[in-house]
């Protein structure tokens, strides 16, 4: 037997091998890329970050802003620090209302096309996640949203995590996971994914979020 023709013979093996897998994965229910997190820059960990807290960060990649929306490094003095992060796997930065607003909101827009057939199946599953937060005994807060969206825009339904309320975090500087799941309308074509902080007290709006996450799986 040639060396060709042994090479030849391996790889036709491992290529009936991948594809017995994907086939045990298909009859799972388990789609190959089910688990994938369709948020852009969920875990506000690319760009800067304002290493006080008090900077409106110029850009924060994924996201459109409207109002003082920013990113916080972890360990900023009065926010939370780098052993909260280390708890939820925070990494470095944090999202947050950011300063001198009473509300702010950033928004993005995923495109969902590529997954029709499940959607339009309606078996589509859609579980939206994230660690939600804020200041101490403040009842400054922020939630997420995520809105199913036709070809033409109209809206075809939503779902929400939080608010966290300062009761919640045991009036505790921090974060707390939040989880949602709930069935993707058919004909979704677009998912916009909106972070909502609201400022009660002080000057500085304190809601806080991060590590969100949405996938569309069974």
């Amino acid at each position: 037997m040639t060396l060709l023709r042994i090479g030849k013979e391996i790889t036709a093996g491992c290529a009936c091998l991948a594809a017995a897998a994907l086939v045990s994965a298909v009859a799972a229910g388990a789609a190959p890329d089910a688990a994938k997190n369709l948020i852009v820059n969920g875990t506000a960990e690319q760009g800067v970050a304002s290493a006080n807290g008090y900077d409106v960060v110029v850009e924060i990649p994924g996201w459109t802003r409207k109002g003082g929306f920013t990113v916080v490094a972890y360990g900023a003095a009065d926010f939370p620090g780098v052993q909260a992060a280390s708890a939820i796997g925070g990494g470095s930065n944090f999202f947050a209302g950011g300063p001198g607003n009473a509300g702010s909101v950033v928004t993005q827009s995923i495109d969902v096309s590529s997954k029709r057939v499940l959607i339009d199946s309606g078996k589509g599953k859609a579980v939206l996640s994230g660690y939600l937060g804020g200041y101490g005994g403040q009842n400054d807060s922020l939630s997420a949203v995520a809105v199913f969206l036709g070809q033409s825009g109209a809206r075809l339904g939503a779902i929400k995590i939080g608010p966290v309320s300062a009761t919640e975090r045991q009036l505790a500087t921090g974060l707390v996971k939040k989880t949602k799941s709930g069935g993707v309308p058919k004909k979704t074509r677009t998912i916009r994914v909106m972070l909502g902080a609201i400022r009660t007290a002080g000057d500085y709006n304190d809601g806080y979020a991060d590590n969100l996450s949405l996938t569309i799986g069974r």
